[in-house]
């Protein structure tokens, strides 16, 4: 006999979740395109993302951070560009998307909906997968799209990351028109002289971080000027910090303390990695102790 099948949406609600709470988000996102009440059912589920990032390089791709294993990687939008003029941010085409598992070979799907707008797709992943907030993250060759169409498509995220997208007048547009912002991420290479320029370094920001070359962060030299308390790496790992984008972060190595004319704590910490240096710069508002 064989056993008859009832569409999810069909089910009494405590068994639709139950099937819903055992999909993995490369399925719940499959599911969610199908109908508004496939999509009201993916809602439903309250899966809740750590982070959507849109990264702009060659291409344009959303990074999906659920902080475990994702299952959705290489989210990719597909777009006509005219040759020899500079790309627009326009509507899709299509766009593709990975689905990984940790047993099978990794499985690709394309999807096309001419109704979807760019705009339209970023507010379709916040929706399913409840985040209010965006990130944005420029790397090489970003200064081939056209920067107004940027402007248009992708308004108010919350954090920004800027590696050096290959045109430093392309990069100071970046800083100029999202700062200010609450966690700012950037590399020294984003500047001709690299050298981070005052009006970035007084900005009002929850996190800053700061990757420099070996030869260019000298702890030593950076911290010996200013007043601060030093904490030791066990006691300083203990502290978590509420991001505004991206969940919570754990302090990591050394700390180093010091205060604002506020009162407001701040703590340093820098971590060399092979031939890089990091400097994460966290501020202790009441909202981000966690």
């Amino acid at each position: 006999m064989n056993n008859q099948r009832f569409p999810l949406t069909r089910l009494p609600s405590p068994c639709s979740q139950n099937v819903l709470r055992i999909m993995t988000p490369a399925e719940l996102l499959k599911l969610s395109l199908i109908s508004k009440k496939a999509k009201d059912a993916v809602v439903s589920r309250n899966l809740k993302i750590r982070e959507i990032e849109v990264f702009i390089g060659n291409e344009i791709e959303v990074i999906l951070n659920f902080g475990h294993f994702s299952s959705i990687t290489d989210f990719k939008f597909h777009m006509t560009h005219e040759r020899g003029a500079p790309k627009r941010v326009q509507k899709p085409s299509y766009i593709t998307f990975c689905e990984d598992s940790r047993y099978l070979v990794s499985k690709k799907f394309a999807w096309r909906n001419e109704k979807f707008e760019m705009k339209d797709w970023i507010n379709h992943l916040k929706t399913i997968f409840n985040k209010k907030e965006m990130s944005i993250a420029f790397s090489q060759n970003a200064y081939q799209f056209d920067f107004n169409s940027i402007r248009e498509h992708f308004k108010n995220p919350t954090c920004l990351r800027v590696h050096h997208t290959g045109n430093f007048e392309f990069n100071k547009k970046v800083f100029e028109y999202f700062l200010p912002m609450r966690h700012l991420s950037l590399d020294t290479e984003v500047f001709e002289n690299r050298r981070v320029p005052n009006h970035i370094l007084i900005q009002n920001l929850d996190r800053f971080t700061i990757m420099a070359t070996r030869n260019e962060g000298n702890e030593d030299e950076i911290m010996r000027r200013i007043q601060h308390q030093v904490v030791p790496r066990e006691q300083n790992e203990r502290r978590i910090f509420r991001r505004a984008c991206n969940g919570w972060e754990p302090c990591r190595g050394e700390g180093m303390d010091l205060y604002r004319f506020d009162g407001i704590k701040g703590t340093i910490c820098i971590l060399n990695l092979d031939q890089e240096v990091y400097f994460f710069f966290f501020v202790w508002y009441d909202h981000c102790i966690g």
